[in-house]
């Protein structure tokens, strides 16, 4: 099985392909067909933090709708009790069995790929409603995560036409989901989404796919 047909299990690729690419996000339940913990897990992430120089941008915090500020980083932990987001930036350049995934990614779909991962705390939310002008996917290591999905407000954004310039939209979300531990959630560039963490600490990795305009 390709490692993108195993991804959207037990959705097909054709129904996919067909119905969400670049139109509409999807949740995909696993329904215990599979999980993700081979690629991250909590262990990894302390790992990462315990034998790499990560240095800001691509280690940061995110706290109540706002990126902290590098200085903010020497409070990590102090941070991440109070409910800061841990972002860690290209973890597909650090973990072999990430980089692997993401090349298969990269060779099916025959565009650039890149996985950051977060780590996120109860009933905290570190990111305000955005979009992203690249292709998303959510995949849940550990905890439960509800997501919200909104309609673009900018059809097929470029890479300099960030959110941060735009209004959300007003209107409800079209999707409202809960992920679990080998749920994937779909998100297509420029739909607007924000997510908390539930009852338990979050844990998720976020694949994301740049691929052409035109």
């Amino acid at each position: 099985m390709s490692a993108l047909a195993n991804l959207l299990q037990p959705y097909s690729a054709e129904e996919f392909f067909q119905h969400n690419w670049t139109k509409k996000a999807v949740a995909i339940a696993s329904k215990g067909q599979k999980n993700f913990s081979h690629l991250f897990s909590w262990e990894k992430l302390t790992d990462l933090l315990n034998f790499h120089q990560l240095k800001y941008p691509n280690l940061r915090l995110a706290l109540e709708g706002k990126v902290l500020n590098e200085s903010d980083n020497d409070n990590l932990i102090q941070l991440c009790q109070e409910g800061a987001t841990l972002i860690v930036d290209q973890v597909h350049k650090l973990i072999p069995e990430i980089a692997a995934f993401t090349s298969e990614i990269r060779y099916e779909l025959g565009y650039n790929t890149q996985i950051n991962a977060y780590g996120s705390w109860p009933g905290k939310q570190g990111f305000s409603s955005h979009y992203d002008t690249h292709e998303v996917f959510i995949l849940q290591i550990e905890g439960r995560k509800q997501w919200y999905v909104f309609t673009d407000t900018i059809k097929y954004p470029l890479p300099d036409q960030k959110s941060t310039a735009f209004s959300p939209p007003e209107t409800e979300p079209y999707l409202s989901c809960i992920l679990n531990p080998g749920d994937v959630l779909y998100i297509p560039r420029g739909h607007w989404h924000y997510a908390i963490a539930l009852d338990q600490p979050s844990l998720h990795l976020t694949l994301g796919v740049h691929s052409k305009t035109g």
